[in-house]
């Protein structure tokens, strides 16, 4: 059952629903992690509260719980509407993550893996490191029209990144 009043969201609720936006897809450790924060306690709740007032889906299967892959978060309509409020992003990437909640699993894989990259490549280069992924990237016109998973610069260096995933079989 839905409350009848809902309260504004909090500075970190519109944070994940950025993170979100950022990457696509996250987990409650990669969260924690951008985030700086010590304790996942809170991110729980805040994931929990997005959820429960339909700003994010969570995505966990039961081959996930098997695997013992954490649950991953994306955006949803409401979440979406709150962002289109927010200035300085790109409101053309946005109906992209409509289909989000029907993603394959290897995209989902993909994009938690490209956020993981992030934390760690923000971990090693703090201040130094800029970092754009694709959603970011897709408002300017002089990158490749194919996008790479990432435009990242570290002091005055710039690289294009891209995954490339591991092939599942070898012919022989």
């Amino acid at each position: 059952m839905q409350p009848k009043f809902r309260k504004d969201l909090n500075t970190l609720q519109k944070d994940i629903l950025l993170i979100l936006y950022k990457f696509r897809f996250a987990s409650v450790e990669l969260i924690v992690k951008y985030q700086e924060l010590g304790s996942a306690v809170y991110t729980y709740k805040r994931l929990a509260t997005l959820v429960d007032q339909k700003y994010i889906g969570r995505s966990h299967s039961d081959d996930d719980k098997i695997k013992h892959n954490a649950a991953s978060y994306h955006l949803l309509p409401n979440g979406l509407r709150v962002l289109r409020t927010v200035p300085e992003l790109n409101y053309k990437a946005l109906p992209n993550m409509y289909r989000d909640r029907h993603a394959r699993p290897t995209h989902i894989d993909r994009c938690l893996f490209i956020f993981q990259l992030y934390n760690k490549l923000n971990e090693v280069y703090g201040e130094t490191l800029a970092f754009y992924s694709k959603t970011e990237m897709s408002e300017y016109s002089f990158f490749p029209k194919t996008l790479p998973d990432g435009y990242l610069t570290v002091g005055d260096k710039n690289f294009l990144l891209d995954t490339i995933p591991a092939p599942t079989s070898y012919s022989g």
